[in-house]
């Protein structure tokens, strides 16, 4: 994980396993670790996308794909499938559908999705 994949808001795990939201210093210990290297281990770690997981991000399954709609001036439609063990995002948008290369972690998902709605997904516990 590079902290310049990460933005403020990000779910990452920590090392004692807690899942936090990125902050300002969480990036800062990332970019330390990043030049120093002081511990074997960085300090985060990114969470890697399940199917238990997008359901909790309020994804819907159909299909052996995930789907979550958002309406945009004409409705938009994203969903997340497992193809070959690699999990892609793809975007419909009046019938037509735009994928991303593979995507393994969840602040990969994350930041897709906030670029693309400017919204932040309701993480449900």
């Amino acid at each position: 994980m590079n902290s310049k994949d990460l933005r403020i808001g990000n779910l990452v795990r920590v090392r004692n396993g807690r899942i936090v939201e990125v902050d300002i210093t969480y990036l800062k210990h990332l970019a330390l670790w990043e030049i120093e290297k002081y511990t074997p281990d960085p300090p985060i770690e990114p969470i890697p996308l399940t199917g238990e997981l997008l359901i909790k991000l309020g994804f819907k399954k159909f299909n052996n794909k995930y789907h979550i709609g958002f309406n945009w001036g004409a409705y938009s439609v994203y969903e997340v499938g497992d193809i070959y063990d690699h999990w892609y995002f793809f975007h419909e948008f009046d019938k037509t559908k735009r994928i991303t290369s593979s995507i393994k972690y969840l602040h990969q998902l994350q930041n897709i999705y906030f670029a693309l709605t400017g919204a932040e997904f309701e993480f449900k516990k």
